[in-house]
């Protein structure tokens, strides 16, 4: 049994004045020190979380090399929907 309600409309979503960036000076203050530690440790932070080493190879890879192949399958007959 549906029962046919729009689900925006009853969803608790942010009103859009509430998603603009904020001027408050404490945020503005710790964005900036965000910003500034992650800048200093920028390459730790690279070193300890940019390489995996996968089980079957022995040296790690970087996360930018990694390559992943996809597979696409097209169905040439949808299924109709109900």
């Amino acid at each position: 049994m549906a029962l046919h309600l729009d689900w925006e409309a009853i969803a608790d979503l942010p009103h859009p004045s509430s998603i603009t960036k904020n001027n408050d000076p404490l945020t503005a203050d710790i964005d900036a020190l965000v910003e500034k530690v992650s800048q200093q440790f920028y390459e730790k932070i690279q070193n300890l979380y940019g390489q995996i080493k996968p089980l079957d190879i022995s040296q790690p890879i970087n996360i930018e090399n990694l390559c992943v192949n996809v597979n696409i399958v097209v169905r040439s007959n949808p299924v109709a929907s109900e």
